[in-house]
């Protein structure tokens, strides 16, 4: 004989199932059915215990889908977060790309009338501040291929802290690179000394957005953990 807890657990569990069964295997987790004890997991109402007795076990397994609505855990508005996600890696990383590149570029073309023959070499900068760019697309790419019609808030927030990850991240990558990028070009003109310098300064600033597509990459890997099994 089994009993549901609730239909969507509102503490702790994110939606995800729960049983309660009176003949649950070793595995089982005690707890108190007294009202407001402490050893009483909140999710657990007092009518899920075990008749006649303060003390009842709680099974953790997947539950029998009849006991829970269809869209328990994953309601309409889920994927709309996900699409936020996706959104925000892809125009963030975007906006500090272009500022990356627009703040550096009066630099490199003045620098260009004075020393034409190291125009390319101070291109870095532009390049560096695209290739911001390309972390959000990657981003994007990979929250949109996880994008579904019924998808738990679960992975749909971190859907959304993915793509948040990635875009500020790159945002303020590329704001960084535009500001080095416009003093180092001015100065590396006047010093070709300087030019290893700025060269290794723009890699720090690069790898800032690195680190966020790390993290969107693990957030992205976690969204695809099964929650409709509970755990404790």
């Amino acid at each position: 004989m089994k009993r549901h807890a609730s239909a969507v657990a509102p503490f702790g569990l994110g939606g995800r199932r729960a049983c309660i069964s009176l003949n649950a295997p070793p595995l089982t987790w005690p707890f108190s059915c007294k009202p407001y004890s402490p050893l009483r997991p909140p999710w657990i109402s007092l009518q899920a215990c075990t008749a006649g007795s303060s003390k009842g076990t709680l099974h953790i397994k997947t539950c029998p889908a009849n006991l829970f609505p269809e869209n328990a855990g994953s309601p309409a508005y889920a994927p709309v977060f996900g699409a936020l996600g996706c959104c925000s890696a892809i125009t963030l990383t975007v906006i500090g790309a272009s500022y990356g590149t627009a703040k550096s570029a009066p630099a490199i073309f003045a620098s260009g009338v004075l020393r034409p023959d190291r125009l390319m070499q101070n291109t870095l900068c532009a390049v560096m501040a695209q290739i911001l760019a390309i972390y959000g697309l990657v981003a994007s790419v990979l929250i949109a291929g996880d994008l579904r019609e019924k998808t738990t808030l679960f992975a749909a927030f971190l859907q959304l802290g993915a793509g948040l990850a990635v875009g500020l991240s790159g945002m303020a990558a590329g704001f960084s690179i535009g500001i080095v990028g416009d003093a180092g070009v001015r100065a590396s003109t006047q010093q070709p000394r300087l030019y290893s310098g700025m060269v290794l300064i723009l890699i720090f600033a690069e790898v800032l957005g690195l680190y966020g597509v790390i993290v969107a990459i693990l957030m992205l890997t976690r969204s695809k953990v099964d929650v409709t099994v509970c755990e404790i």
